[in-house]
């Protein structure tokens, strides 16, 4: 501090205008570093956000077992955190300071809401889009209740809406118009129509009047 002072006015402005840029410099790299994180972990929390929910829409019943057993404990993880972090704030607010109480409180309300974000933000699962349907229904072999609850068969969704296993003709075909399976008969009237149940994985006949199949059929994956 000595050897500054010694200098003249103008080489001490010189020299606090070189330390006042270094600092900005510091100062605007640091900011950048911490908002390139912030950046990425966002888009992580997008994606894992996006793949859980997918997982909550498979037809696979221990991928949706699996992704619900995560919310699960990704809720009770905050839900804890919201409870320590309140207690820890009445202990410091009663032997310190009301104010530092008043930030954890804050502070766990803060968690408590991450806690039932966890919880609601996954009650909508993502709906495959028509593009969708394809790998949905080829995926795996299915059992169509055509008649139920006691009969029913095998069938396979092929490309190009062709039905393997199980065709005859009445499920002669199939395709996916408005968000719906329709299966086609073979004189190309449609037989019967179904919408996706995300939450089990299975297809809902929508009991519509223009359909002539047997009313509350549904499709579920085999082996269920």
């Amino acid at each position: 501090m000595d050897i500054i002072r010694s200098l003249e006015p103008f080489w001490q402005g010189v020299l606090s205008s070189i330390v006042g840029a270094l600092l900005l410099a510091l100062a605007t790299l640091v900011l950048r570093v911490l908002f390139s994180s912030v950046r990425e972990w966002i888009t992580q929390s997008r994606n894992a956000k996006g793949l859980l929910r997918q997982q909550l829409s498979s037809p696979q019943a221990e991928v949706r077992s699996e992704a619900t057993v995560r919310i699960f404990f990704g809720v009770t993880q905050w839900a804890i955190v919201a409870g320590i972090l309140y207690l820890f704030g009445v202990v410091i607010g009663s032997q310190w300071s009301e104010l530092a109480q008043l930030v954890f409180t804050i502070i766990s309300m803060f968690s408590l809401v991450v806690c039932f974000w966890w919880l609601f933000q996954y009650q909508q699962p993502v709906v495959p889009t028509a593009d969708d349907w394809t790998d949905v229904l080829i995926s795996r072999r299915w059992m169509l209740y055509f008649n139920p609850p006691s009969r029913s068969k095998p069938i396979t969704f092929l490309t190009a809406g062709q039905i393997g296993e199980g065709q005859n003709k009445n499920e002669h075909s199939w395709r996916v118009i408005h968000g719906k399976l329709e299966l086609l008969q073979q004189d190309g009237k449609v037989h019967s129509r179904f919408e996706y149940n995300a939450r089990s994985g299975s297809f809902v006949h929508t009991n519509d009047a223009d359909t002539l199949s047997i009313p509350g059929q549904y499709i579920v994956a085999a082996g269920r």
